[in-house]
Formats: structure tokens, C-alpha cells, sequence
């Protein structure tokens, strides 16, 4: 589990997994306005893919999964979607909250 600050004061939630087996690293990102992975910039993008550059490229999940409709919680949501990933439980939508 990753948090993620996207570089305009906003974080995100980045997860990986990597199974020996099958040598797949599995990268699993939500941000909480709902937003993909490279809408803000492709700092994030660009960056993992210099990671993995002479390696397997990762499986990409993008949650897209809004929670939040202000622009002042995304810390409270990107802890709570930790917390609930660590536990095996799915991540609250906005409407999920209601």
C-alpha cells in the first residue's frame, strides 16, 4: 500500500502485489475524486513504467471509484481505503456513504 501525493497537494492510493508464480506485479490505484490514473499528469504513469522498464510490465487496475465530492478529504479517504484494503474490504463509494 502506497499513498500517493499527485503533486497538487491531492492523494491517492496506489496497491501491488506480486506473485512469484507467475511473475505478475499487480498495481491496483483509486483516487477518490474518481479520476484515472494519468488525469492529473503522467508523473505517476511515466514513473512506474521507468520502474518496470527492463521487466515483466504490471497489470494495471484502475479503481476509478469516486468517494469524495469536496476538495478537502482526500486524506480521511485515502486512509479509510488503506485500512479497508488491509482488511479484505471493498473500498465506499460516494453513494455507498448516503
Amino acid at each position: 500500500m502506497i499513498p500517493v501525493e499527485m503533486g497538487t497537494r491531492h492523494w491517492c492510493n496506489l496497491f501491488m502485489t506480486h506473485s512469484k508464480e507467475d511473475n505478475q506485479t499487480v498495481i491496483t490505484f483509486n483516487d477518490s475524486f474518481g479520476h484515472p490514473i494519468g488525469s492529473n499528469n503522467n508523473i505517476l504513469p511515466d514513473t512506474i513504467n521507468k520502474a518496470f522498464e527492463n521487466k515483466r510490465p504490471p497489470l494495471f487496475i484502475d479503481k476509478q471509484i469516486k468517494q469524495q465530492n469536496n476538495n478537502f478529504d482526500c486524506v480521511p479517504y485515502s486512509v479509510e481505503t488503506m485500512i479497508r484494503k488491509a482488511n479484505g474490504q471493498p473500498i465506499l463509494t460516494e453513494s455507498d456513504r448516503s
